[in-house]
């Protein structure tokens, strides 16, 4: 399927590849000049956030926060509590909002969730 045919909502674009997210809810990848494309992750997300930052792929799944290498693999959740956006990534921290309406950071990692006064 061609990615003018897909109802595309977010992407990121990392050296030779953009990551996108299309309704109902996936997360492909294809290299920059159209070739190569490939399915990573399910999502349910509405939204359809997701940030690349090194080697991992960051996305909202059921509300919840998770992390895959960039072919999709490894998926991992990373937290515990329902969140709505991911803001964006800077530096060694993940930004996001949670229904309640706090914004919060994390490591990388998961770890040191920190509210955002």
């Amino acid at each position: 399927m061609d990615v003018g045919e897909k109802n595309m909502f977010g992407f990121e674009v990392s050296g030779d590849w953009i990551y996108y997210s299309v309704k109902p809810g996936s997360i492909y990848k294809i290299k920059t000049d159209g070739t190569e494309e490939s399915k990573l992750a399910d999502i349910s997300s509405f939204n359809g956030d997701m940030k690349v930052s090194g080697d991992w792929l960051y996305y909202s799944k059921d509300d919840w926060l998770y992390r895959a290498n960039l072919d999709g693999k490894a998926e991992a959740k990373m937290n515990n509590v329902k969140m709505w956006n991911i803001f964006g990534i800077y530096g060694d921290y993940i930004y996001y909002g949670e229904y309640s309406g706090a914004a919060y950071r994390i490591n990388l990692d998961g770890s040191n969730k920190t509210k955002i006064e």
